[in-house]
């Protein structure tokens, strides 16, 4: 395995990074590690690089000037780092989910996960605490039953009453791993 030679401020942080390679992405020695970030979130891309070098991952680390928009492209060196990476991070203040960019490193065979408003803190507590291997099989049991449902209906006690249709529509099961 590598050995990261960069010290982590907080030990927490680099859990949580470990935890994302390892679980979320079950990136393996070898792969190369494409970390997308701005301007404004160069901070997560450190823990993200240790753990994957900790792992014998090769990271690259991409630093783009934030976006203006949501969707908007990322450069094109960016784009193509995106399309050679086996596994992808991409901790960025504005949304590049849905760019032709990710599309097409996915579509490339990459599996990773885009972390659009992510904070250091959220290395340490909230969702990366949940058991995402545990929650699996009950996330795809309730895709399952929205695809085949016809109807939503959600009401709450303080008077929310909405009914939508969902005939045709595609449940999407997240489970936090890919």
């Amino acid at each position: 395995m590598g050995e990261a030679k960069v010290k982590i401020r907080d030990e927490r942080m680099l859990a949580g990074a470990r935890k994302l390679l390892t679980v979320c992405t079950r990136t393996r020695a070898g792969e190369g590690v494409v970390i997308v970030t701005d301007t404004e979130t160069m901070a997560l891309a450190e823990p993200l690089a240790v753990a994957a070098t900790e792992l014998g991952a090769e990271p690259t680390i991409c630093v783009m000037p934030t976006r203006t928009a949501h969707g908007q492209e990322p450069p094109a060196p960016v784009a193509a780092a995106l399309a050679a990476a086996r596994v992808f991070f991409i901790p960025v203040t504005v949304s590049i989910t849905h760019t032709q960019a990710v599309k097409n490193a996915v579509q490339a065979g990459a599996r990773g996960l885009v972390m659009t408003d992510f904070r250091p803190e959220m290395f340490i507590h909230g969702g990366i605490e949940a058991d995402f291997e545990a929650q699996a099989p009950l996330c795809r049991r309730l895709a399952a039953i929205f695809e085949a449902g016809k109807q939503v209906h959600l009401s709450t006690p303080a008077g929310t009453d909405l009914h939508l249709d969902a005939t045709g529509r595609r449940g999407n099961a997240l489970t936090g791993m890919v």
